[in-house]
């Protein structure tokens, strides 16, 4: 069976044609072009990259391109692919990256090379998305947006000049949304690692090569949420507030394979006992881990991350003496626990 490809429309905006409007940015296209290397890298990922297609724009150095236009010639490259309601591939990545307005509380809008502020062209990104997750055409389709969502009640409309089609009975795409911020709010961007980088896409970006790997070996929807809005926050200068916005599949995984991300936790028993269990899951069944005393009455463990645990103490017998419930969640350090 024919493998399907993954597609990928990466927009990189760091220079507008009306600078006194919209000042020079730094990071939009590097970040693009990192994106743009992920996709050819993409560790623990499924297809090689020959079955990876990008349509990537990224600025001239007029401050010229991309314009909208050039934007939707894009699309229509990709919907031209293949006949509607026929699979084009298994994933569609849009990313786009620049100065951006928020034109309602639900979308992001991307401003496009030749925006001015009489005329502040723009492209909202969810509409592009939904656009293909209502054809079916993708499996999955993901959206991420690195752009400010600054309100203006007094915006014009967007340009989409698609007719949308909710194609009946196909099965739901499953979807990643992303924001770099809320509504109404600014996206920064920072020198991280000698390169300036938007701060979403750097965390976007870190997350996807494996610092979102979750307590089975997977990059998810949700632990890639859990890794994003955390490392924001502790790159973002003191008092600044940027708070992404995602909305997740529960069902969606990016990559799969890697090592379980384990933390360690720390178990502190507080009354005589003859050992400790650790349960998890359906019928909470032990867990096979090395429990380790680091010294009288404490004892330390690896476990995977995001589940939920039961810890008890027992006497020789096997009876429960003292028991209590704990997340282990992505926080670095030692959890403790106290029995």
């Amino acid at each position: 069976m024919e493998q399907l490809q993954d597609y990928a429309l990466v927009v990189g905006i760091n220079k507008y044609a009306n600078g006194d409007f919209l000042e020079t940015l730094y990071g939009p296209c590097n970040d693009a072009n990192n994106f743009v290397k992920w996709l050819f890298s993409e560790p623990g990922g499924q297809l090689p990259k020959e079955h990876v297609t990008p349509f990537t724009l990224l600025s001239d150095d007029a401050g010229q391109k991309p314009k909208t236009g050039d934007v939707i010639e894009a699309i229509k490259s990709l919907l031209a692919l293949a006949p509607p309601e026929k699979p084009i591939g298994r994933r569609l990545y849009i990313f786009m990256a620049g100065h951006g307005v928020g034109p309602d509380l639900d979308d992001t809008g991307l401003l496009t090379a030749e925006a001015t502020e009489d005329a502040p062209s723009y492209i909202e990104g969810r509409r592009y998305a939904n656009l293909f997750r209502g054809r079916g055409v993708f499996e999955e389709i993901v959206l991420m947006m690195d752009c400010c969502r600054d309100y203006d009640g007094t915006l014009p409309a967007p340009v989409f000049p698609f007719k949308p089609r909710l194609v009946p009975g196909i099965k739901p795409p499953k979807y990643f949304y992303a924001y770099a911020t809320g509504f109404g709010r600014d996206s920064r961007e920072k020198e991280i690692d000698a390169q300036v980088s938007g701060i979403f896409s750097h965390a976007v970006i870190a997350g996807l090569n494996g610092g979102a790997v979750d307590g089975d070996g997977r990059i998810t929807g949700q632990s890639l949420e859990r890794f994003i809005i955390k490392t924001v926050k502790t790159l973002l200068p003191a008092g600044v507030n940027q708070l992404p916005e995602i909305r997740t599949d529960s069902e969606m995984v990016f990559a799969e394979g890697f090592k379980p991300r384990t933390g360690v936790v720390r178990i502190a028993a507080t009354i005589p006992h003859a050992g400790v269990l650790i349960l998890l899951g359906v019928g909470f069944q032990a867990v096979a881990a090395e429990i380790t005393t680091v010294q009288p009455n404490v004892y330390e463990v690896n476990l995977p991350i995001g589940k939920v645990y039961v810890f008890q103490l027992v006497d020789a017998a096997g009876a429960i003496l003292k028991q209590t419930g704990q997340t282990l969640d992505d926080a670095e350090g030692v959890v403790d626990v106290k029995l």
